[in-house]
């Protein structure tokens, strides 16, 4: 206990000194938008600042948005009024300056803290945030006068301009419309063209801007500043109530050099009520196709050499009901020869209102001018979505074989082929389908190593807290983890033969396939596939038939004997990767070698370059090679330059050089135990130890070197930032996140993104936990994106869950990731392993909106990692074990065990080291039974003899519960008066009790303590893995699934994903501290794979724009015709 005690001093001493934090350095446009967030943190250099604004902000509060009701309001010209000589009659209410209950500053100063976030939730309906666009009210009295000569086409009759209102509008003008709510400004939309329908009402197509209130950026945005939307809508000329003046800024030409440079001084916008400008579109969640999907999508939209084309595709529709909607009548598409040029215009951005993404776009000009005079973007992208979204058959098979006409080509139409969301499947492809796809043997259920006690045969005097457990569902358990993905290898494409392939829907095409067994599907069950690798599989002769809407997307298999490397490296190349080696016989229960077709798959095809990986050349029914080529990740040509700050001891920074997108060239860690540990597994790198903030300050003065001689780096030298800015003011695990401390350091959320406007990356990310999004009422969120928006950066904000790739443990991420003009702004990556549905609630809410990235199945490609899987090669050890270096005990025994050894089997086992905890929790400890869930609350009444001699006492129940009430057997249940809804009194407290007098005294308000000294489940997996594990910590989870203690320092790092070669530095603490504060490597390597994917898209496109040869990209031009009802 002495040596305990002075380890904590020495921790403290040291964490003390460490904590000292100057104000943090900003750049100019940084402190213009955070300055009201944190003005006592910011460094007040008067030097290097300019003038700060005074009081509560009222010059920017008046840029917010008025009620909209009173009467002044509807004076104002916004509002549809004729002039604006007063404020807002609510807002002079709160304030003589401003309206109080709008204002950042009070708003921010009324917020509270974040509730402590809940590890799961319940599964619940994903809502989604409300329509920013409502209702108008047309003026059935506004005189409408055409200009110019009509042009009929499809019972329309189409103009070049219109005289409303005494006011001349064409398309391309920007026109304001009164809502049907008279608390709404007025509505802002861009004319599209103008027509007369067929029963003579004079109509316009229009896009709809919003406003920025109205998006994530909520009351931080600029109230000028409008938002492109990808809704249109046609609606009568007479709505339009006046014509408004809209601006489009792009960014500078040199926009990587202006960071940190004072802001210009130009003069204020015009707030007259209908001028505005906008930087950003806001689009819709569903149209994922325009994402990064991989970077064979992606070239077709921002590519900019697009060729004439022959002929293409058109779409048209003459449903009325879908008009609005913009859903495709799939019975009425139909081909038919177009003519022009699609040529892009100047980039724009692109904001996702469902999933609070800000991202740059490409549009069309029309394709030619005889067509000018009706087309949509809006449309056409929209259109093109659902388009892919149908199956495009390719051509159809001959009805005969050999000279014979089999009786299933009568019934049949067989294809070779078929298109669907931007993949081409073929005879011969792997596809993923729906979990419930296929139809396995249901297997005898295994005995549990020890089964909880049942609820009517417990000894409540023996274990009187026992009652408390009232829920059956077991936190940290996997019971209701979903299936992975099926995978199924397609042998036959077909529909039946009276269906017109044109009005053909997803669930008319049906799938001939192999079954492809998991090892989990076999009659060995789990304990094979703890030992399989997770993407093998067996080869399976049993076929069934699917319909199209059960697929979910393409994979790649392959017969490892047809391989000529190892299968570990080939897996690695890229996503999506599967390989058998045996049949599995379901009816005999045995595994067999391949033969035939089996043998065959992933043969090498003829003519087959370098780097094209490994495929499989099937022969069709057409009796040709289709060869399948897995795809691999893109080539980077080199990685890019890192630095990371806040870098702990460099989990992100080992993710994303696993990944091959970056290299950690620089580092800032103040904590040098955390900094020598990155030192340790990044040796060259230059690792800084000062205070960011002191960084910041040389460099943005011009120094080259800090006082160490370490060279410091320079603008243009930093492509890729990365880092998480200290989070325990944010953290739910933190039980202290009002002090000052962690208050004062949530500050430095603005010097990491001062770095990001100094030296202007092409890729940004910022990892926090997912009580960011929510901190004071989303606020430092709000301030966070808009200060990312204002410096140029495409930007996305999404909460990550990275149990869900490839860790055993829940542990759910805020992360923003952002990209500079010019660059592809990556997706957040979608899932690789099924997890746990109540962890991976990844919904936020904003302003009473939800927000989401992802719009995905229910499953992944692979199943969960468990806590068996990370753990059971691990040696046994006891409590307080302390040898740092000892050696494995045998081989690994699961995927994720290999992993972490590394290909050359790590043979030193380090830092399987755990605390040494007093003899009374070791006592307790040791009493909790490893049956699943077992917690406190099975702790029995009794007197135990500890390790030191003494002996514990028998907690006392001496009042009446009044809400638990008695026992079954009579006895009391109260271990205070308080139970009694008296006042505690301090003689009521119990000391050396086996079961804690502070549990059952607190649980009535404290949800029964529940997973406090709680064992982990073998096939569970952990609860986020904290700083320093306690069993009395609000994370008490903490026990090993067998042994009598706490889990060591190395399981900690299991269950992150940190290598086994990863090295920690300093005392078990120090040790403890740098796991708990690691990003998961799995979970970085996966986002620097989408920003792989990215980097690949932008080169690939530059080498097509430098490329003179006659390479053509076909896209569809979609025309809308609606009916006249």
């Amino acid at each position: 206990q002495k040596m305990r005690r002075n380890a904590r001093k020495v921790y403290n001493t040291r964490k003390t000194a460490e904590n000292r934090w100057s104000g943090s350095t900003t750049t100019f446009m940084v402190q213009n938008v955070f300055e009201t967030f944190f003005p006592d943190q910011l460094d007040k250099d008067a030097k290097d600042r300019g003038p700060r604004k005074r009081g509560c902000g009222g010059s920017e509060v008046r840029e917010q948005p008025d009620c909209g009701s009173c009467a002044a309001c509807k004076d104002m010209l916004k509002f549809g009024g004729t002039s604006r000589k007063q404020a807002c009659l609510v807002r002079r209410e709160y304030s003589p300056c401003c309206d109080c209950t709008r204002c950042p500053n009070m708003a921010i100063q009324d917020a509270d803290d974040s509730d402590p976030e809940e590890e799961e939730e319940a599964p619940g309906p994903q809502d989604l945030p409300n329509q920013p666009i409502n209702g108008v009210i047309p003026d059935p009295n506004m005189e409408v006068t055409w200009v110019g000569d009509p042009l009929t086409e499809n019972k329309r009759t189409y103009y070049s301009g219109a005289i409303v209102g005494g006011q001349e509008i064409h398309p391309g003008d920007y026109v304001l419309i009164k809502p049907d709510k008279p608390s709404e400004p007025l509505y802002v939309a861009r004319v599209m063209y103008m027509f007369q329908s067929m029963l003579g009402v004079n109509m316009f197509h229009l896009q709809w801007f919003i406003r920025g209130c109205n998006t994530i950026l909520g009351e931080t945005s600029n109230p000028l500043e409008l938002f492109k939307t990808d809704e249109c809508v046609s609606l009568p000329l007479s709505a339009i109530l006046d014509k408004a003046t809209v601006e489009y800024r792009p960014p500078p030409d040199d926009w990587s050099t202006q960071g940190g440079k004072p802001l210009p001084s130009e003069a204020r916008d015009i707030d007259d009520g209908k001028t505005f400008f906008f930087q950003m579109r806001m689009a819709n969640l569903a149209l994922g196709y325009f994402q990064v999907h991989l970077f064979k999508t992606l070239v077709l939209i921002v590519s900019c050499s697009i060729k004439p084309l022959a002929t293409q595709h058109s779409l048209t529709t003459t449903t009325s009901g879908n008009r609005r909607a913009g859903l495709v009548n799939p019975s009425l598409i139909k081909t038919q020869p177009i003519e022009g040029d699609l040529t892009p215009v100047a980039n724009r951005t692109l904001y996702v209102a469902k999933s609070g993404r800000f991202e740059k776009s490409i549009f069309l000009d029309p394709p030619s001018q005889e067509r000018a005079h009706r087309f949509c973007p809006v449309c056409y992208q929209r259109h093109k979505f659902f388009f892919t979204r149908m199956p495009q058959m390719g051509r159809s098979l001959p009805g005969c074989e050999d000279g014979q006409i089999h009786y299933y080509h009568l019934l049949q139409t067989h294809y070779s082929q078929f298109q669907w969301r931007g993949e081409t499947y073929r005879v011969g492809s792997a596809l993923y389908l729906q979990p419930d796809s296929f139809n396995f043997k249901k297997l005898e259920p295994q005995p549990a190593e020890e089964a909880p006690p049942q609820k009517d045969k417990v000894d409540h005097n023996l274990y009187p807290e026992f009652y408390r457990k009232s829920s059956d569902r077991i936190k940290g358990s996997n019971e209701e983890t979903p299936e992975p993905f099926c995978v199924g290898y397609i042998r036959a494409i077909f529909h039946r033969s009276q269906l017109d392939p044109l009005r053909m829907e997803s669930h008319d095409l049906k799938l001939l396939v192999n079954k492809m067994y998991r090892p989990e599907n076999t009659h060995r069950g789990a304990s094979l596939s703890q030992q399989s690798d997770l993407n093998m599989l067996y080869w399976s002769d049993e076929e069934t038939t699917v319909n199209c809407d059960k697929m979910i997307g393409q994979c790649y298999l392959v017969n490892s004997d047809n391989l000529d490397e190892p299968v570990s490296d080939w897996s690695t190349k890229g996503p999506h990767r599967f390989y058998f080696s045996q049949v599995y016989d379901s009816n005999l229960c045995d595994f067999k070698e391949p033969f035939g077709l089996a043998a065959s798959i992933g043969q090498q095809g003829q003519g087959k370059g370098k780097g094209r990986g490994k495929g499989k050349s099937v022969k069709s029914k057409e009796g040709t090679k289709r060869e399948v080529i897995p795809e691999d990740w893109p080539v980077m040509t080199r990685p890019l330059n890192c630095l990371d700050v806040f870098a702990g001891c460099g989990g992100l920074s080992e993710g994303l050089q696993q990944s091959g997108v970056a290299k950690t060239m620089w580092a800032i860690e103040k904590e040098e135990m955390a900094a020598r540990a990155f030192k340790l597994n990044h040796p060259d790198c230059t690792v800084f130890t000062e205070d960011c903030n002191l960084l910041l300050k040389l460099v943005m003065k011009g120094e080259t070197v800090n006082n160490k001689g370490q060279k410091l780096p320079q603008k243009g030298e930093v492509e890729l930032l990365c880092g998480g800015p200290p989070c325990q003011g944010f953290s739910g695990m933190n039980r202290f996140n009002s002090q000052e401390y962690s208050l004062f350091k949530n500050s430095l959320i603005v010097s990491y993104l001062s770095y990001c406007d100094y030296y202007r990356p092409r890729f940004f990310i910022l990892e926090n936990v997912r009580n960011f999004v929510s901190f004071k009422k989303s606020m430092v969120l709000k301030l966070t994106l808009r200060c990312l928006v204002k410096m140029g950066y495409q930007c996305a904000v999404g909460v990550l869950q990275a149990g869900c790739y490839g860790i055993p443990q829940s542990r759910r991420r805020a992360i923003i990731l952002a990209a500079a003009p010019g660059e592809v702004l990556p997706s957040f990556p979608q899932h690789t392993h099924v997890f746990n549905p109540r962890a991976c609630q990844l919904t936020f809410v904003v302003d009473d909106n939800k927000y989401k990235w992802y719009d995905s199945a229910n499953s992944a490609p692979l199943r969960t990692i468990t806590v068996r899987d990370a753990l059971s090669d691990l040696p046994e050890i006891s409590n307080g074990h302390q040898v740092a270096d000892m050696p494995f005990e045998g081989d690994s025994l699961s995927h994720f065990q290999r992993k972490m050894r590394g290909p050359e089997e790590q043979q030193v086992l380090r830092d399987h080291i755990c605390k040494d905890m007093a003899s009374i929790v070791e006592a307790r400890i040791a009493s909790i039974p490893t049956a699943s869930g077992s917690d406190w609350r099975d702790l029995p009444n009794v007197v135990v003899r500890l390790s030191d001699g003494s002996c514990t006492n028998k907690l006392q129940y001496l009042f009446h519960d009044h809400k638990n009430g008695r026992s079954p057997t009579g006895a009391l249940r109260g271990v205070c008066s308080c139970a009694s809804s008296r006042a505690c009194e301090p003689s009521d407290k119990q000391l050396n009790t086996l079961i804690p007098w502070c549990l059952p005294h607190t649980g009535n308000r404290q949800n029964h303590w529940a997973g406090l000294y709680g064992r982990l489940e073998w096939d569970g997996f952990f609860s986020t893995t904290v700083t320093n594990p306690d069993p009395m910590g609000k994370q008490g989870r903490v026990l090993h699934p067998e042994q009598m203690r706490v889990i060591s320092v190395r399981e900690c790092a299991r269950s992150q994903g940190l290598p086994d070669t990863y090295r920690l530095f300093g005392t078990i603490l120090d040790k403890h501290r740098q796991v708990g504060n690691a990003v998961p490597p799995p979970l970085g390597a996966a986002i620097g794979y989408e920003i792989r994917k990215c980097v690949g898209v932008k080169r690939q496109v530059m080498s097509s724009d430098q490329d003179n040869s006659e390479d053509v990209i076909f896209v569809e031009e979609v025309i809308l015709v609606e009916d006249e009802d």
